[in-house]
């Protein structure tokens, strides 16, 4: 039920209007905190308010008085109103738990009407500023970061404007100091404190949030509140990119979503909005409250998720399920492409498949964090910008789904490719050395069948090249791409020593290349089929499985036949020799119903 407090001030849904909270000033951390709570046009609120971006955690224990009306919050937030609160004169703020309804979910309701203007409200601000909790005390203290920022960044500026330095850097992303440049650039010796300083702020739980990618990534200026402290998001950022590059052991406990949110933050200054489907996946990892909010939480980034797009909907009342069927149906109608299917291949995405769910729909609710971020970023081919190679598997087809009357079935056109005979053991999604060679022998050896003299019979290529072709699929990466030479190097180490797993007979471009490995075949299994394909498939395929191509698909799919001639979808593949079309012949579809 509404409280007084909103029915009060209500927010009609034919209008832009918003409610503004003024937190009245008080002298010291224990005064009551009270405020004012008023209604106003958002046109004609622009530059006259702040926006707090935060994170909803802890029980709801701390009361404060609006309006005269005693109103319960999180002690996040409460903490938060103390250290903004000024002394002398009020400060105006919009802060989405107390200027929204919380209770009002319904597709018509104020909450839904809310977040359609969200985009807006915090555009429309003069700065968003994003409270990343108390701050810490101690050796490592917050008190040490602002200093230990500004040295950072003039280390940054003295290696970019060095010519040596910054052709390394821009060879591929990586730069390690000889000891002399440490005095000469002034880097801080690795044990100074404000390394763990800086690391512990990015352990906050603010990064890990939906919602924050859009408050900070639209708002005229980003602040960032640690305690007393505030901070220039930019130069946080900048500062921490530095740090894995000069420190990274001490982040090693972070996700770098940091970077991310700079990323994104950054496209929005330069104009780029990227597709709803591209956010949801590069995303993937930050949290929600509500699971609805993995999608509901980036429409407001997104260029097509108005009418004249994907014309998304907010309706919490909706199960989330419902809502990745929805999103799902009109993604595969409007793209004209089966990119969101290879959703269903991200690590912990078919563990978390649930039985309302068709198996077409990814469920994107069920994401595993992993500490090791950077080598787990999303892995939908063509969304995702890792990857050089555009895979045209079914040639320039445009796919045209078709639904049963309960929206849970799909209709595909396509054809089968071949059949699964033979399937690897699932590479685990860690970067530990030995577990991956092991991993890589096994699929060399009784998967592959690698041979010295061997050839593959779909293109003629050596055996040996089109194994660590398909588990690199086609070593497409950006920016860790290596020499076909460099496998070969790589495979006879591999093949003719007994202690292959021992760390010191690597080379740091062998490191490379497994890493290469683990990356791109996380939760997946190598795989041969019945013609002597062989495959990079999900971590969920069996023998008898099917591959085939898809009007639409850019890269191969593996489908499972079930009960009454219908089919569930597996996930997406890599088939080397078919990537390109070659194995494509659109006389032979038909269609394919998939529950």
């Amino acid at each position: 039920m509404t409280s007084p407090l909103y029915r009060s001030l209500p927010l009609p849904n034919d209008k832009t209007d918003i409610r503004l909270l003024s937190l009245l000033p008080a002298a010291g951390q224990s005064a009551p905190v009270i405020c004012h709570l008023s209604t106003v046009a958002l046109a004609d609120a622009q530059n006259t308010y702040e926006a707090l971006s935060y994170h909803w955690c802890g029980p709801v224990d701390r009361s404060i008085l609006v309006n005269d009306i005693e109103v319960s919050i999180n002690t996040n937030l409460f903490d938060a109103l103390i250290a903004l609160r000024r002394n002398d004169q009020p400060r105006t703020l919009w802060i989405d738990a107390i200027c929204i309804d919380q209770e009002s979910n319904a597709e018509k309701g104020e909450k839904c009407h809310q977040i359609r203007l969200m985009r807006d409200i915090y555009q429309k601000s003069t700065q968003t500023v994003a409270w990343l909790g108390l701050a810490a005390d101690g050796e490592a203290g917050t008190h040490l970061v602002p200093d230990f920022i500004q040295t950072l960044l003039q280390v940054k500026r003295k290696m970019e404007s060095d010519d040596r330095i910054k052709a390394l850097w821009s060879h591929d992303g990586y730069y390690v100091p000889m000891s002399e440049e440490y005095e000469i650039l002034g880097i801080p010796e690795k044990k100074h404190p404000g390394y763990r300083a800086l690391a512990d702020m990015f352990l906050r739980d603010w990064w890990k949030r939906m919602w924050v990618i859009q408050e900070v990534s639209v708002a005229p200026k980003a602040m960032l509140q640690c305690g007393q402290y505030c901070f220039d998001m930019a130069e946080v950022i900048s500062a921490g990119d530095l740090v894995w590059l000069l420190n990274s052991d001490v982040l090693e406990a972070t996700d770098f979503r940091f970077s991310s949110t700079g990323d994104q933050r950054n496209k929005e200054v330069r104009g780029v909005r990227d597709n709803l489907l591209a956010l949801v996946i590069d995303h993937l990892e930050s949290r929600a409250s509500w699971p609805h909010d993995k999608i509901y939480g980036l429409c407001g980034l997104a260029h097509d998720a108005g009418p004249d797009g994907l014309d998304m909907t907010f309706d919490y009342t909706k199960t989330p399920h419902e809502v990745y069927t929805n999103f799902a149906r009109s993604v595969l109608r409007t793209y004209g492409n089966l990119d969101i299917l290879s959703a269903l291949s991200v690590p912990k995405m078919t563990e978390g498949r649930a039985q309302s769910l068709p198996s077409w729909v990814p469920n994107w609710q069920a994401i595993e964090s992993n500490p090791n971020r950077i080598y787990q970023r999303p892995r939908s081919f063509h969304i995702a910008g890792d990857f050089q190679v555009l895979f045209t598997a079914t040639n320039a087809s445009v796919s045209e789904p078709k639904f049963g009357p309960d929206g849970k079935s799909m209709c595909l056109e396509g054809h089968i490719l071949d059949s699964i005979a033979r399937v690897g053991s699932i590479q685990p999604m860690n970067l530990e050395l030995e577990a991956t060679i092991k991993i890589l022998l096994e699929w060399r050896n009784n998967v592959a069948r690698c041979n010295s003299r061997w050839r593959y019979s779909p293109t003629k290529q050596l055996m040996v090249d089109v194994f660590y072709h398909t588990i690199t699929m086609a070593n497409c990466l950006n920016h860790l791409k290596t020499p076909v030479e460099q496998y070969r190097r790589f495979d006879r180490i591999l093949i003719s020593r007994p202690d292959a797993t021992d760390d010191s007979l690597w080379l740091l471009e062998d490191v490379r290349s497994i890493s290469i490995a683990t990356y791109i075949g996380g939760n997946r299994r190598l795989s041969r089929t019945k013609k002597g394909y062989l495959a990079l498939v999900p971590g969920e395929t069996k023998v008898g499985d099917k591959v085939g191509l898809f009007k639409g698909g850019a890269l191969p799919l593996v489908v499972r036949k079930v009960d009454g001639g219908v089919w569930e979808m597996v996930g997406d593949s890599y088939v080397h020799g078919v990537m390109m079309g070659e194995a494509y012949d659109k006389t032979k579809l038909k269609e394919f119903w998939f529950i």
